[in-house]
């Protein structure tokens, strides 16, 4: 029985079979007409059938490298991701999920670069990373032609296997095959003011990795003493400097107090295994304080010093004694971190050494001098592949050898290890928070800054106390070239007290003509607001002196110093991130051991700032987290008290001068000074007064220490009996000051008689530049100072200083320094002056008292250590 469906089924055969018979003698006629055109259509379809396979095969490579491939300095991240965001990453997981795209990248990769990696084991020859937008776009890449969609799948599949075991090859040790799996984690951890020993303690960890020994570098206060005291076992290298009268630095205050508390048990840090660099100047009374306090206390606690340390005195040259220490570091780090033998960390540490200063770090250095390829293309011109060196070539150079980067080039010996950027930035997209921060930052001191108090008047850096300028002048001669300034803060409501020989410290802004061209030439606007997280995920908290979060132009403005002199470590950033091989030649050269006589001049010598370098070297462009990481903090500006609290109990006074010297380069304007000096302009000319001008200014105070007045050794009450010998030419004048107010308020409430107290003071003529010249007259003709001696250098044809006064003083001097209790200070230059200073009084010791030079030099050295010579200097 045939059913329905079977039925429907027949009718429609034959309805479509009557069709066709229906319109045969209408199709017949079309077929023939077009049949000639059949192999044309056939050929149009193969070729689009190739460029579509070209076009499908090279499209990986267009992208961008992958994130192994590309050196990941850089990385911008939101909140809260956008659709665009998103898609983006979904389109980057897909690439990577396809095995052979992801072998044609990495061919292709390999064919486009050379096999030299860098000293962070990177592929050197990759392109940098473009710099960073905040308000960022998705980056555009260089088109890559094709040769060949056959002959370049047909390479794919022949490299598959090559490629990867390549990849594995490249993730592996440089150094005697595969490290044993790291036993402690390793930490370099510095204390650092003007930024040497942050420095040093950076190049540390960069070269670690090619040791084959993983680690981190974080400032004292951002390493905190709790995570020290996590039982987990850890390798703690120290590189410690003081500032101040033997005081820690401010990025290690904070860690340095913790470190003293009484309730820490003995074996708190047993776990720990350190050794310490100890950064000084035997200039300074406390020579090594802070180094020494560091090492005691670990020891105290329990921790045990692995390889021994070392106290480098810049006196002596830094460099010679610091660069052996660390060459000698290497066995024991590894020994210790990795838990292997002495003998085989050795060996492994000569073997890296030789891979360093041999061809690794040659190699490294001609790699990274290449033109990255995609910068080359965008600026139109061809990659510079006759600089790329195969493994072979770079086999064959000798150990030792010096490799040029580029035709007719200087070679590079010994380039540094590139510093590891160890932050990202974390855009803010809440609308409202953003603008929140940006309000704040244009209100400064917004209401909570200015009210905050402390409870003990303790302010520092991180939470200064907002002082009003009460007054303001100048004490110099309107005709002179130098101007100094005398301002006074109003600290009153504060809790703060201070006593002579204290400092201020200020903290200061950049200048916005500076920030703004840093930001023009960076292609950045100030506006968006950011903060900082850990680039390997964790929480510690890096990066705080920018104050996040924060906007990029208050970071530049008040987190980075943009002037100092350009360490290595951020030439060799810089270097890094040029398009031009001029440009990255020259910077891996001022970074390099080679280059030492070139940094001297170029550098130090023309103390060029951040803008400066990038006016040099145009094409460089760093990522801005690599930067902001790399730039050292901006400092406060540390001035000596010039009043006493017994004349001025709710106010301090500082003098200084505005500081514009020349340089080879040019004219270079001091921070601070210029900054305190255009805040406070209208006030010094008279057309504002200062409670109408309303000025305030971020502030704290640190002790002099042993830099003050003689006091009595067992109750603390002031020693007028003690003769006093005080030495400071220019502003270091300002702190005796302080002292000579002191005393004359002591005199008057003591009704006794005073010792002997002399001034020694030096300008350049009485009319231009005699600072506080009614005071010291004042105190001469009171009787509070014995002898007041200046010393006008340039009132009379041959010049006169300090030095020659003390020598023409001979017999005084002499008989005062035999004086059991009297104190000699010396304020002011360092560089010069202060060593001139020392000489004249040892000089004065042999020819008065017939001394040796070593037995003179020996009794200044004892009345340093009972701290009855004690000196204020600065370079």
């Amino acid at each position: 029985m045939v059913t329905p469906s079977e039925q429907r089924l027949w009718v429609i055969k034959v309805v479509a079979a009557g069709g066709v018979f229906l319109a045969l003698p209408v199709l017949l006629p079309v077929l023939l007409l077009i049949s000639p055109l059949l192999p044309l259509a056939a050929l149009f379809w193969l070729a689009y059938s190739k460029i579509r396979a070209a076009c499908n095969g090279i499209q990986p490579l267009d992208s961008a490298l992958s994130s192994e491939q590309r050196q990941p300095q850089q990385q911008i991240v939101s909140d809260s991701t956008s659709g665009k965001e998103k898609r983006a990453a979904n389109s980057s997981g897909q690439a990577s999920s396809e095995p052979d795209k992801a072998s044609a990248r990495a061919h292709k990769t390999a064919e486009s670069v050379s096999k030299i990696t860098d000293a962070n084991g990177k592929d050197a020859g990759a392109a940098p990373q473009q710099p960073d937008k905040i308000a960022s776009a998705p980056q555009q890449q260089p088109t890559v032609q094709a040769t060949g969609s056959a002959a370049l799948l047909a390479r794919i599949r022949q490299q598959r296997s090559a490629s990867s075991k390549g990849s594995s090859a490249a993730a592996a040790p440089a150094v005697n095959g595969a490290a044993p799996k790291q036993a402690q984690e390793v930490v370099v951890a510095y204390a650092s003011q003007t930024g040497t020993a942050q420095e040093i303690a950076r190049n540390i960890q960069a070269e670690s990795s090619k040791h084959g020994i993983q680690s981190k570098v974080l400032s004292f206060n951002e390493l905190g003493m709790e995570s020290l005291m996590n039982p987990k076992k850890q390798v703690v290298v120290m590189v410690v400097s003081s500032t101040g009268e033997g005081d820690p630095p401010d990025n290690s205050a904070r860690f340095y107090g913790h470190s003293k508390r009484r309730s820490l048990s003995q074996d708190a840090l047993k776990h720990i295994n350190f050794t310490c660099l100890g950064l000084g100047d035997s200039n300074y009374t406390r020579y090594m304080g802070v180094p020494r306090a560091f090492k005691g206390r670990f020891g105290e606690l329990g921790a045990k010093m692995f390889y021994p340390h070392l106290e480098a005195d810049e006196v002596d040259g830094l460099e010679e004694f610091v660069d052996k220490w660390i060459a000698g570091l290497w066995a024991p780090l590894k020994a210790t971190a990795l838990g292997i033998s002495q003998s085989e960390a050795s060996a492994d540490a000569a073997s890296a050494e030789a891979a360093i200063h041999g061809n690794a770090a040659l190699s490294q250095a001609a790699g990274s001098a290449s033109s990255p390829p995609d910068l080359a293309v965008a600026n139109g011109q061809t990659p510079p592949s006759a600089n790329v060196l195969t493994q072979k070539a770079q086999e064959a150079i000798p150990k030792g050898q010096t490799l040029p980067t580029g035709p007719g080039s200087a070679p590079l010996q010994g380039v540094p290890a590139l510093p590891e950027c160890r932050v990202k930035l974390v855009v803010e997209e809440d609308a409202c928070k953003a603008s929140q921060v940006r309000q704040a930052e244009s209100q400064h001191p917004f209401k909570a800054e200015a009210e905050y108090r402390d409870s003990e008047g303790m302010y520092s850096p991180e939470q200064p106390f907002w002082a009003v300028v009460s007054e303001a002048r100048a004490l110099t001669s309107t005709d002179s070239d130098r101007q100094v300034l005398h301002v006074e803060f109003d600290i009153e409501g504060s809790g703060m007290q201070y006593q002579p020989g204290d400092s201020v410290g200020v903290l200061p802004h950049n200048s916005p003509h500076l920030v703004q061209g840093l930001l023009q030439h960076l292609g950045q606007s100030g506006g968006p607001v950011f903060s900082i997280a850990s680039s390997n995920g964790d929480d510690t908290k890096l990066l705080q002196h920018l104050g996040w979060p924060c906007t990029l132009e208050h970071a530049l403005m008040c987190g980075c110093d943009l002037t100092s002199i350009p360490r290595k470590s951020l030439l060799r950033l810089l270097g890094e991130h040029c398009s031009s091989q001029a440009d990255k030649q020259r910077l891996l050269h001022l970074s390099s051991i080679g280059g030492r006589q070139d940094y001297n001049t170029d550098i130090k010598a023309a103390q060029p700032s951040l803008l400066d370098l990038f006016h040099q070297f145009p094409s460089c462009q760093p990522p801005l987290a690599a930067l902001l990481d790399c730039l050292p903090p901006l400092a406060p500006r540390m001035y000596s008290v010039s009043c006493s609290p017994l004349g001025r109990p709710h106010a301090v006074q500082v003098a200084f001068s505005v500081v514009n010297h020349a340089t080879p380069a040019g004219v270079r304007h001091g921070v601070a000074t210029n900054w305190l000096q255009q805040l406070c302009k209208p006030v010094i000319d008279g057309r504002v007064t200062a409670a109408e001008a309303r000025i305030r200014l971020p502030l704290y105070l640190r002790q002099g220490g042993s830099f003050g007045p003689p006091s009595k050794a067992d109750s603390g009450l002031p020693d007028l009996a003690a003769p006093m010998v005080m030495i400071g030419p220019g502003t270091g004048v300002a702190p005796f000051r302080g002292f000579l107010q002191q005393r004359q308020h002591q005199i008057a409430d003591h009704k006794g008689e005073a010792a002997p107290a002399r001034l020694y003071f030096g300008c350049r003529q009485a009319h231009e530049d005699f600072l506080y010249e009614e005071d010291l007259k004042g105190f001469e003709s009171d009787g509070v100072l014995t002898k007041l001696r200046v010393a006008f250098s340039r009132a009379q044809s041959s010049k006169v200083y300090v030095q020659d006064l003390l020598r023409q003083d001979a017999q005084d001097v002499y008989e005062l320094l035999q004086h059991p209790s009297v104190h000699v200070y010396v304020c002011g230059d360092g560089a010069s002056m202060a060593k001139d200073v020392h000489a004249v009084l040892i000089s004065i010791l042999e020819s008065m008292g017939s001394l040796s030079t070593s037995d003179a030099t020996a009794f200044l050295a004892a009345m340093t250590k009972q701290q009855r010579y004690v000196r204020d200097i600065w370079s």
